[in-house]
């Protein structure tokens, strides 16, 4: 019973974490953390779960009426556009001394759903719940599935708000080219993941 948990939990951090656009969003989110950095990854993982729940109900209910897949194709741009714009938003933002906690959560939250919203892809990640006939195994996957999601990407932001308050205590300097650098990073991924969808 305990191995539905933690392939749900493993399959979904791993996810997370291999993705460059998923990293790419929530880098100059990070970095721009001055305290409390994980909550931009856990509103970034809560905003993707959202994403997953959304079009995977509109599928179920759906699927006949309305092209999915011709949305998704789409939705891969619309992520590409919102890296772009986070990369363009963090480069402009730089210069501030502080960033407001809100705008921070409630951005990383709007891409989170956006990049969960993206893609039909993540019914993979969701076959072993489907193929099931156990319900309390499924239940134990997608509590697994929940944890990584929020985990993996929660332990990242606050590693980057780690690295922030690190690099401001030893030079300001090195914390805006590390910011430059999240926000380039946003932006050449962001346009890649558009020509990628053409």
């Amino acid at each position: 019973m305990l191995l539905s948990f933690w392939s749900g939990l493993l399959t979904s951090s791993s996810h997370v974490l291999s993705g460059p656009d998923h990293l790419a969003a929530i880098t100059p989110l990070g970095l721009h953390s001055t305290s409390k950095s994980y909550r931009v990854g856990l509103s970034w993982g809560a905003g993707h779960l959202i994403g997953i729940g959304l079009i995977a109900t509109l599928y179920i209910l759906f699927s006949d009426l309305i092209p999915v897949d011709y949305i998704a194709s789409y939705s891969e741009q619309a992520v590409g556009l919102f890296l772009i714009l986070v990369g363009l938003w963090s480069l402009r933002q730089r210069e501030a001394k502080t960033h407001s906690s809100k705008t921070l959560l409630s951005t990383s939250f709007s891409v989170g759903v956006v990049h969960g919203f993206a893609g039909v892809a993540h019914f993979i990640l969701l076959i072993p719940v489907l193929s099931s006939n156990s319900t309390l195994e499924t239940i134990l996957y997608l509590i697994g599935f929940i944890g990584g999601t929020l985990g993996a990407m929660t332990l990242f932001a606050y590693l980057l708000g780690l690295m922030y308050k690190r690099g401001a205590i030893a030079k300001e300097s090195g914390v805006k080219k590390i910011q430059r650098a999240g926000a380039i990073f946003a932006i050449v991924v962001g346009c890649y993941w558009i020509y990628l969808s053409i």
